[in-house]
């Protein structure tokens, strides 16, 4: 843990306590005048590489016969590693709007890359119409994924593009210099047809013009992204059904998950009405996961809500914890799930009645021992409506997801929307003056939702922050107005 102190107006003094996030594996700010470690990507053999003033410089005139030898285009390639969790992150400090240019990052590229062969995966930024996307390219062939992310782009403004990936989720944002926690353009999406492979940097032209890519400050390394599904593809590609007796339905209305339960013709023998999913492959043990949930029956004797560290799935296996709303007594309850039988841990929080017709975010995290469950109502963002915690070590890792069900054997059914899980990290919290007498707190996603804000004057007296927290492309952020001398820390509890 580091404590830093940074220069800010004489009004107030604002001291941050915070975790460092982790370094980049492979770095290059190109000071040292050369490409060194890097492999030039030339197809069409007219390219041109440079490193001058500190800056990565390619270019590239337009194809002498683009039916033949496709479209001007160019890049380079990081020596000597390859990923397949990865977080890529380059500077873009030169690009001119006029010219049919797109700039972005390679990943996942895969061995004896070459004209007519390089096949991974690219984020790219196209200058002139302000177009954020993310292709697969096989056998140099782009193929966009869900769409682009359109902004205007300023002129004259140095953005930087990050490109992260983990399993078959991809997500690519646009961060410009005066907000960098809140990027101006995102893409996420879902693809594993590359799995594996190396990083570096492209720039091309669709319209076959002369163009030159400029890039700095280029860094790499393996991490995850933020596992997130919005659910408007309508699939349940990299999630796996919690179904154990097959009375489970999955339906995708209005860009959200519907699970439901029926129930169960034999609950003697089979159980009640249960239904679910969990994301496929990853394994948590300290965890922060959170999703929309709306569209439940309060008249309905159900419960819906959140699995963390689930292992054993199973018909009478399933082993975990859950953090679930019961509907009709408001009850939020944090489980633990031995042999799929529900042992509730705690005395519970009862809640003020939830609208179905409203929608509320469930954030399940969890710490060596200790559990931490929330609920938000979307239409009236800043503190928890519930608030629970609890203590049990009995299931240290796991994979996570989402369950309705019945202890009583009613159908049950809810809406999911907006899931995002990944590991309970450092949370790297960072500070800048956000206007007179205000400032901006940022950190991580994996603390997004899962830490508190908490503030001091002393270091003695800690108090929580209020919200309303913001989550954009991976990083949490709150404004918070300071007079006098104030301290600021995350802080893991209720």
């Amino acid at each position: 843990m580091k404590l830093k102190t940074l220069p800010l107006p004489s009004v107030f003094l604002v001291t941050l306590i915070g975790l460092c996030p982790a370094g980049y594996g492979q770095t290059d700010d190109f000071n040292d005048g050369n490409d060194a470690g890097w492999t030039r990507f030339n197809p069409l053999g007219s390219g041109n590489f440079a490193v001058v003033g500190g800056v990565y410089r390619m270019s590239c005139p337009p194809s002498p016969n683009p039916g033949s030898f496709g479209p001007a285009r160019v890049g380079s390639l990081r020596q000597g590693v390859v990923y397949d969790k990865f977080r890529v992150a380059v500077d873009l400090p030169e690009w001119d709007a006029s010219v049919d240019l797109s700039v972005g990052i390679l990943a996942r590229v895969q061995s004896g890359a070459g004209p007519g062969t390089l096949s991974g995966y690219a984020a790219t930024f196209n200058v002139a119409d302000g177009d954020l996307g993310i292709e697969r390219v096989t056998g140099e062939q782009p193929s966009n994924i869900g769409g682009y992310a359109k902004f205007q782009p300023v002129a004259g403004t140095r953005y930087r593009l990050v490109f992260a990936g983990a399993g078959n989720f991809l997500e690519a944002h646009l961060f410009a210099p005066w907000d960098p926690d809140v990027p101006v353009a995102s893409r996420v999406v879902e693809d594993l047809t590359y799995a594996r492979g190396a990083c570096g940097l492209v720039a091309f032209s669709d319209e076959n013009a002369a163009i030159t890519g400029v890039f700095d400050n280029y860094e790499a390394a393996e991490g995850d992204p933020v596992p997130l599904d919005d659910f408007n593809d309508g699939n349940e590609v990299g999630w796996t059904r919690v179904n154990p007796v097959g009375v489970g339905s999955y339906s995708f209305p209005d860009g959200g998950w519907r699970v439901a339960a029926a129930a169960t013709p034999d609950p003697g023998v089979m159980g009640p009405a249960r239904a679910g999913g969990v994301r496929t492959g990853q394994v948590l043990s300290d965890f922060c996961v959170a999703c929309d949930i709306g569209g439940f029956d309060p008249a309905a004797d159900g419960s819906v809500g959140l699995l963390a560290r689930v292992s054993s799935l199973g018909a009478g296996t399933t082993n975990g914890y859950a953090l679930t709303f019961q509907t009709r007594d408001g009850d939020l309850e944090i489980n633990r799930v031995s042999g799929e039988a529900p042992q509730k841990i705690n005395a519970g929080t009862v809640l003020a009645a939830l609208d179905p017709g409203r929608r509320y975010r469930m954030v399940f995290a969890g710490r060596g021992p200790l559990l931490l469950g929330r609920v938000y109502d979307l239409g009236s963002p800043g503190e928890p409506v519930a608030v629970i915690a609890a203590e049990d070590a009995a299931w240290q890792s796991g994979m996570a997801g989402l369950i309705v069900f019945s202890s009583t054997n009613a159908a049950v059914a809810a809406v999911f929307d907006s899931y995002a899980g990944g590991p309970l990290v450092g949370a790297g919290l960072a500070i800048r003056e956000d206007g007179p007498g205000t400032v901006r707190l940022g950190w991580n996603w994996g603390a997004g939702l899962c830490y508190r804000v908490e503030s001091s004057s002393d270091l003695g007296v800690w108090e929580a922050v209020p919200g309303p927290v913001e989550v954009f492309g991976g990083r949490a952020v709150l404004r918070q107005p300071v007079e006098g001398r104030r301290f600021f820390r995350l802080g893991f509890g209720p």
